[in-house]
This record gives structure tokens, sequence and C-alpha cells, in this order.
């Protein structure tokens, strides 16, 4: 299976390197999938292709927990409530794919405080 040409709309994490808006990025077809879904990249480069941020520059998970869960918040709000590979059986979004877009490790419990002031709202 080969991989597929993507655009980035927003920061991806992927084998070490920080791929900013407008980068192209290859992945497999169940990664694309995924990120597309949720928002972050879109099927198809059309662009020159610009190099990946320094692997030093990679993306780290925020020391604030108002800033962590900001960050969370931000991501729950742009999954696509009809796809259920966004969330988990529950009904709660997935901290795998949380994880995965913002590419730091985020716990369940992070999620489950982002999860619970958006429902507040």
């Amino acid at each position: 299976m080969g991989l597929q040409a993507c655009t980035v709309l927003s920061n991806v994490n992927h084998d070490q390197k920080l791929f900013e808006p407008g980068h192209r990025i290859d992945l497999d077809a169940e990664a694309a999938a995924i990120l597309i879904d949720c928002g972050a990249i879109k099927d198809g480069y059309d662009g020159d292709e610009p190099a990946p941020v320094d692997s030093a520059k990679k993306s780290t998970a925020p020391t604030d927990a108002a800033e962590r869960l900001a960050a969370i918040t931000a991501t729950i709000s742009s999954f696509d409530k009809e796809n259920n590979d966004l969330w988990n059986r529950s009904g709660a979004p997935d901290v795998a794919v949380i994880s995965k877009v913002l590419g730091w490790t985020v716990t369940a419990a992070e999620r489950n405080d982002a999860w619970a002031e958006m429902s507040k709202v």
C-alpha cells in the first residue's frame, strides 16, 4: 500500500517532524483518514513542497495546565461529531486521536476535564 500526499491545515507531528500548515505530508491511508476527518490535513497536495520544521522545533506539550486544556478543547471542537473514528464507545473523544493531532500525549483525565468544560457551554 502506498503513501497518500496531503496538505497540512494545522500543525501535525509525524516521524519526529513538525509539519506546519501548507506543508506536504505523505501518510498511509489509515493515518490520513483520521487526520482528514478531524480537519488537520486535506487530501491532495498542489503546491511546492516546503521542508518540514527541524525536529528540534517539534511541538511539545504545554507545561501550563490551562494551555494544555485549551489545546485539547480546541482539538475536540474540531472533531466531526458524525465520524465514529474520532469518538470512543462511550461517546467521548478518543484520547489516541487527540494525542495524534496535538503531537503529545493526552491523558484520559485531561480529555475528561476538557470534555466536561465543553459540556458546560
